[in-house]
């Protein structure tokens, strides 16, 4: 009789992902803020909210950049995993009867 051995897990493709989407909720959560307060000054009148609605678009916009950098790094981690080889499991003997 033979007992289940237990699945090993790869952990690096499970915590790239979850980093991920906690940057993505994390980073959009506070740039998207700066992109709508952004748009609001870019509607007033002075030239001075103007500028900072300018530099608070292009926050939005590096925000944006970063995400996709993030969502591009858990794509890498998977795929690299993914084409890993399997690692041998230390209880098998080997096919050449050496150790």
């Amino acid at each position: 009789m033979k007992l289940p051995t237990f699945v090993q897990i790869n952990h690096a493709p499970v915590t790239a992902v979850l980093l991920s989407v906690i940057g993505w909720v994390a980073l959009y959560s506070v740039y998207a803020n700066f992109g709508q307060l952004g748009f609001e000054f870019l509607q007033s009148p002075g030239i001075m909210l103007n500028i900072g609605g300018m530099l608070l678009v292009g926050l939005h916009a590096s925000g944006l950049l970063l995400l996709l950098g993030l969502g591009l790094g858990a794509i890498a981690v998977l795929t690299r995993s993914v084409r890993a080889a399997p690692q041998q499991d230390p209880n098998e003997i080997s096919p050449t009867g050496r150790y």
